[in-house]
């Protein structure tokens, strides 16, 4: 009998949107979770990433979309072919993102964002798991624990 352990942010369903994870960490966030964390500034965060994409000269090269009940898992599915295809890539496209989603307003006001990296804006919004999918056959899954003392800006 093989059991699948998924982080209990994704479910069985959300399974039909990107492969097994090749591989799977967890991290523990530096930050603790913002008083706007919730499942509607969870799809802002996605909305927010998927209006920045599309606004580049070039066709958007991934998509963002929450999943899950409580929306608590972000997965990113690239578009075009190795782009998000190794561990390497998948960690690089996360520093990208960083960048990205810093310039988002709730980050901007809570004076945190250039304290922190992507998972743990991730974590702020109450997030537990982050997916990352070429979309195809890779995809690398990182669960996201809230930290016992968080940093304050």
């Amino acid at each position: 009998m093989i059991f699948l352990l998924l982080s209990s942010a994704v479910m069985a369903e959300d399974r039909l949107y990107f492969p097994k994870p090749s591989v799977t960490r967890t991290v523990i966030a530096q930050s603790g979770l913002i008083q706007e964390a919730s499942p509607l500034n969870r799809q802002n965060l996605a909305d927010f990433m998927n209006v920045e994409i599309s606004n580049r000269p070039y066709p958007p090269h991934m998509s963002v979309q929450v999943l899950g009940v409580k929306g608590e898992a972000l997965l990113i599915t690239a578009h075009q072919n190795d782009f998000i295809n190794s561990t390497y890539r998948a960690e690089a496209a996360m520093a990208r993102f960083s960048s990205l989603t810093r310039t988002m307003p709730v980050f901007v006001q809570s004076g945190i964002g250039p304290y922190v990296n992507f998972t743990d804006m991730l974590a702020m919004l109450g997030f537990k798991a982050l997916i990352l999918s070429d979309g195809v056959a890779f995809a690398y899954q990182v669960n996201i624990q809230q930290p016992e003392k968080a940093i304050k800006p």
